[in-house]
């Protein structure tokens, strides 16, 4: 189970959805405590973390933009939602809901 939120109830969830000998990895980081049962955790249950992967941010994203700008990346699906940086309070107030998949800032309009 990848959990991207962030958001306490979600990350609750996930981790109570988790099959018991399952994982479930945290990708989102939380702004306020979760409350986990940890029983499970003696018995093969997995709760961790993620440190970003293997991403050299330096070098990864200058790449994956000039990918999409040459059209040979997409991310269809994957955004539900796109502001420019004049919108860049409506965006976070979007992400703050806990509504958005992920929100891109197009900072060339």
């Amino acid at each position: 189970m990848l959990e991207t939120t962030g958001i306490k109830s979600v990350i609750e969830m996930a981790y109570g959805l988790t099959a018991a000998k399952g994982a479930c990895v945290l990708i989102g980081v939380p702004s306020e405590p979760v409350t986990i049962y940890t029983l499970p955790l003696h018995f093969n249950k997995v709760l961790t973390g993620s440190e970003g992967g293997q991403c050299v941010p330096d070098i990864d994203i200058p790449r994956v933009v000039k990918l999409k700008a040459a059209g040979r990346m997409s991310f269809e699906g994957l955004i539900t939602h796109e502001f420019t940086l004049g919108q860049i309070n409506e965006a976070l107030d979007v992400v703050r809901s806990g509504d958005a998949g992920r929100v891109l800032i197009d900072a060339s309009r």
